[in-house]
């Protein structure tokens, strides 16, 4: 679908997914920035939606701000049982994301739940895919985070300063303390804000009787806090033409990792970078998501990855089934 895009619409594909200002009549300041109209702008997005190239339009949270945690596990299951066992573990709504992936173990899943449940829920899903066993890879470090896929036909060279969709920290936080009408704009924000209105947030400040500038000033202050990390469209990467997603993942002395990340995090190929505990299933602790749109071309950045950064023994598993993909639920 992304053949059907001219270059003004690969440009606002990746200003939306970046973030829309959180200001009044955010689609006119866009539209300005590219010389279209905010209808136009509307419009477009519109057609984004439609055409299934966006998942969702809402707010992306920083679960540790929100008092959850979040790992990443994975389980070597049989083919012949693996349908059967998905389908068993991923009503759970703790799980977001759930892959096939090629390699060994094949089966991998994010879970996100309250600090202090993480272990429990874990658990439950390990007791579902018995006999086999589910490890468990709780991240030390998160380095980046921040899917932004860019469609344009040029690509922009890696900048050398990450963009503020994006988070290079270690995870160490203090939960954020929210009252109730927080917590309800929180459970809106996650879930799809309707493109009703020029001011898609105005809506929602009425719904919960607040001012829209207060509102407004709400959100920019929790954004300043990296309570949320971005206020904006969430790609479908796989219908905007990056039908692979690969984990690539190292064995590095811990003292090197963060080297290595300053090399692998202004990839603009790598959303995601974790240092990870690593364990004799899968001995390896630093993990780099990358997306790509053929599997030469994820051949070509894993390679391209691991030599600027200095880095072997490792590998590349694509996913080749998704069985469940969507953002973690928050106070539900």
């Amino acid at each position: 679908m992304k053949d059907e895009l001219n270059n003004t619409d690969a440009e606002l594909l990746l200003i939306l997914q970046e973030g829309i200002p959180l200001e009044q009549k955010p689609f006119s300041i866009i539209g300005k920035k590219i010389g279209i109209s905010e209808e136009q702008v509307i419009e477009k997005a519109t057609f984004f939606i439609k055409r299934g190239m966006i998942r969702r339009f809402g707010a992306v949270f920083e679960s540790h701000q929100l008092g959850y945690s979040s790992s990443l596990c994975a389980a070597d299951i049989p083919s012949c049982d693996i349908e059967r066992l998905v389908v068993a573990i991923t009503p759970h709504p703790g799980i977001t994301h759930c892959y096939e992936r090629d390699g060994h173990p094949n089966l991998w899943l994010t879970m996100t739940a309250p600090e202090g449940e993480l272990a429990a829920e874990i658990d439950k899903i390990s007791r579902l895919l018995a006999p086999f066993e589910l490890f468990n890879f709780p991240a030390l470090r998160t380095f980046k985070i921040g899917v932004v896929l860019d469609v344009r036909p040029e690509m922009q060279p890696a900048k050398p300063q990450l963009s503020e969709s994006v988070r290079t920290t270690g995870i160490t936080m203090t939960a954020h303390k929210f009252n109730d009408k927080e917590r309800a704009l929180i459970r809106i924000l996650q879930g799809n804000i309707p493109l009703s209105s020029p001011d898609p947030l105005e809506p929602v400040a009425k719904a919960l009787g607040i001012g829209y500038e207060d509102l407004l000033s709400l959100l920019a202050e929790w954004k300043k806090n990296r309570i949320v990390r971005r206020f904006g469209f969430i790609p479908n990467h796989r219908e905007i033409g990056f039908v692979v997603n690969a984990m690539c993942a190292w064995k590095v002395d811990p003292v090197k990792v963060e080297e290595a990340v300053r090399n692998l995090a202004k990839s603009p190929s790598v959303t995601h970078c974790y240092e990870r505990i690593a364990n004799h299933v899968f001995p390896y602790n630093l993990f780099a998501m990358i997306h790509a749109r053929t599997h030469d071309e994820a051949l070509k950045i894993h390679d391209q990855l691991a030599a600027q950064a200095g880095l072997s023994d490792g590998r590349m598993m694509r996913s080749v089934r998704e069985f469940k993909k969507s953002s973690p639920v928050f106070f539900a």
